[in-house]
């Protein structure tokens, strides 16, 4: 998150000579050989809902997840169709962690908040106890039909 705080932290640390571009590749840009691998993958399976502007990938093994989900998250956001970005991994037999992110007014904290979940408006998360199939029964035919009334 980018706040005040954040930005002046940043600003300190160029005065140590640090170079905020050099930081950033090292913080945000460099990722495990493996995890990119994985990803290959994982985004070779990637759907986008048109017209609704929904792009969603699963992950469906629990046994060697990515170990950052943002760089998914980040990749999916960066889809120029997509408006709402979806990452579900499965982290036990019946139990999926969905990232949600929008990228227009729709608010998918509130969303997420019918299933137990939260967030801010343009990024939020839930734990759904079900199968992949079942969610995309219960939730997200939900959110389409959301984004359809608006």
């Amino acid at each position: 998150n980018t706040n005040y705080r954040v930005l002046n932290t940043a600003a300190e640390l160029t005065t140590y000579g640090i170079a905020p571009d050099e930081l950033m590749e090292r913080a945000f840009h460099l990722n495990h050989y493996r995890d990119v691998v994985k990803l290959g993958g994982l985004l070779s399976n990637m759907e986008l809902i048109t017209p609704y502007g929904v792009a969603i990938v699963y992950q469906p093994d629990m046994t060697d997840p990515i170990s950052d989900n943002d760089i998914v998250v980040e990749l999916l956001n960066s889809v120029r169709e997509a408006r709402i970005m979806i990452f579900v991994r499965r982290v036990e037999e019946k139990l999926l962690r969905i990232s949600l992110r929008s990228r227009c007014e729709y608010n998918v904290a509130q969303f997420a908040a019918k299933f137990g979940g939260g967030g801010h408006p343009q990024a939020a998360g839930l734990r759904f106890r079900s199968t992949y199939e079942q969610f995309r029964i219960d939730v997200l035919e939900k959110l389409l039909a959301e984004l359809e009334e608006n």
